[in-house]
């Protein structure tokens, strides 16, 4: 267990949240319920460096990480989100690398690779374990320093650095591999909207870490930053060259009544237990959630997701079982709840359902 920043080395550190036996992956879905029930935990100990305020999971262990083709955290599947990818490609042609040698690690099943090509990027490479294709452009390993004859003008790295125990060492090595040459771009959750939000639901063991725009940008002497997605995401641009040690930042305080939001949802569930409980979302917040208000699969019946792959899956932990957003309909002479994971989502969910007995929820 780590008791020093990952990122700057101090050891004074202060304790912001702990929550015991999640699941070890919250985006592993399972063909048997009972393997799923049985999935591995993991205990969270989220800490906060007092030099760099930077917060991260103490008890994090990445040995116990093994991404592989049952990791299923692709939304590519929303209109809501593909207008998030969309804009994103936006911003890259305004910035001119439509023409320039692009790299994403951490690519996941290739989705936004693809947009990419589509908007005319034609020289991408990208690397992740859980890609599920033959594209010979994309390497189905971990990103382990590989350098090539031309570095790249842009990184990509979309929902990876979070996932990373020593983020600036990892930073290092990719600023080492393209020569300390062209612009990185970041895209994780930011940490500022998680605790506006209690966002509890949003903290998990596959995260190790949490950044803030001030922490990201303490790490490059040149950078941008700005919000995206509903204000979940932080967008950011930093240049390879200007990559720097950490500096001290300002405090951020944690919400101290977490567990009474939690305990104030398991009321509202018990108010809704003659219900048809349902989760829009089978990814992580609506599988924390589920595991955090519901961990014995007594109230809410099932979790609803528009990926065809987690379909008639289960959630770790839990149990619960993920059904198709046509299957909800063979329950519309019930009087249904469904409580929206991501708020994103709202405006789709709405449109697929008109039922008179719906009550919808958001976290």
């Amino acid at each position: 267990m780590q008791r020093q920043c990952p990122l700057c080395h101090h050891t004074e550190l202060v304790s912001l949240y702990t929550a015991e036996r999640l699941p070890l992956f919250q985006n592993v879905v399972f063909v048997d319920q009972n393997d799923a029930k049985n999935t591995k935990r993991a205990r969270l100990d989220l800490q906060q460096c007092q030099y760099c305020q930077f917060v991260f999971n103490v008890a994090f262990d990445e040995s116990q990480m093994n991404y592989s083709g049952d990791y299923q955290n692709e939304q590519g599947y929303s209109q809501r989100f593909d207008d998030h990818l969309n804009t994103i490609v936006t911003d890259f042609l305004e910035k001119g690398y439509r023409n320039r040698k692009i790299v994403e690690i951490g690519c996941g099943k290739g989705t936004f690779i693809n947009k990419l090509r589509q908007a005319g990027f034609a020289n991408i490479t990208g690397y992740d374990p859980a890609f599920e294709g033959s594209d010979p452009d994309i390497i189905c390993d971990y990103f382990k320093g590989q350098s090539t004859d031309e570095p790249a003008n842009l990184i990509i790295l979309r929902h990876v650095l979070e996932h990373i125990a020593k983020p600036f060492d990892f930073l290092k090595t990719i600023a080492h591999a393209n020569r300390f040459q062209g612009t990185i771009y970041i895209e994780v959750p930011d940490f500022h909207w998680i605790v506006r939000e209690k966002a509890v639901w949003d903290i998990y063991n596959e995260h190790c870490n949490y950044f803030t725009p001030q922490v990201l940008s303490s790490m490059f002497a040149s950078s941008e930053c700005h919000l995206s997605f509903g204000d979940q995401y932080l967008s950011f641009f930093g240049e390879l060259n200007s990559l720097q040690s950490p500096v001290a930042n300002g405090s951020l305080a944690f919400p101290q009544n977490v567990q009474n939001h939690v305990n104030q949802w398991k009321a509202t569930l018990e108010n809704h237990k003659h219900r048809f409980v349902v989760i829009w979302g089978a990814s992580s917040k609506g599988v924390i959630f589920a595991n955090l208000v519901d961990p014995h699969a007594e109230i809410i019946k099932c979790l609803v997701d528009i990926n065809p792959k987690k379909h008639e899956k289960f959630i770790g932990g839990t149990g619960h079982k993920i059904i198709s957003p046509s299957q909800m309909k063979e329950y519309h002479d019930f009087p249904i709840t469904i409580i929206v994971a991501n708020k994103n989502y709202l405006d789709e969910i709405k449109k697929e359902f008109a039922i008179r007995t719906l009550k919808i929820l958001t976290l």
